[in-house]
């Protein structure tokens, strides 16, 4: 067995899609840029986190089921949700976070109405 297949299928048993589908590349670059093994192997490892990572974050939004169009500055203001346009603001700023504060909006489900928020 050639050592390129050898390698492909060890990557299928460990399941390491990402080395496998960048493997000829990072060895005919590896070649071209005459690497040691110590760099080509973190480049393979590389491609396999950036590969895991990107179906990770793939199936996190599947999962989420969140709307095509879910962005915050197409927020329509004029509809009375109980939540200000300054209040809306302030959460947009991301500053709750460094101030530890925790955010609770409560309404229900799917009406886009808020009831009361605590911050």
């Amino acid at each position: 067995m050639e050592t390129r297949q050898q390698i492909r299928h060890y990557c299928q048993q460990f399941r390491m899609n990402g080395i496998q589908s960048e493997l000829d590349e990072l060895i005919r670059d590896a070649e071209d840029r005459n690497s040691g093994y110590l760099e080509l192997t973190v480049k393979l490892l590389q491609a396999e986190v950036t590969h895991r990572e990107r179906n990770d974050l793939s199936n996190r939004l599947r999962v989420a089921k969140l709307p095509p169009s879910c962005d915050l500055a197409l927020y329509d203001h004029a509809v009375d949700n109980g939540l200000t346009k300054s209040r809306m603001n302030q959460l947009k700023e991301l500053n709750w976070l460094d101030q530890v504060y925790n955010v609770i909006l409560m309404g229900p489900s799917g009406t886009g109405y808020v009831k009361q928020m605590i911050m």
